[in-house]
């Protein structure tokens, strides 16, 4: 089967559901074929902190 995952790297919330990736690669292994197709949403990433995303941000949403 294959799984494609589109995400924007620049994303605060990009990479959340890597733990359910995660999962689903032990469990079907050799028989998913992943393919990341990498997107961007904004033209620079200091749109992202213009908005009020930053690492700190959120690193304290997780806490």
């Amino acid at each position: 089967m294959r799984v494609t995952v589109y995400n924007d790297a620049g994303c605060p919330w990009g990479y959340s559901v890597n733990p359910a990736f995660r999962v689903l690669e032990w469990r079907y292994g050799a028989q998913l074929d992943w393919r990341l197709v990498m997107i961007g949403l904004t033209e620079h990433a200091q749109e992202y902190v213009d908005r009020g995303y930053t690492p700190l941000r959120s690193a304290e949403g997780y806490a």
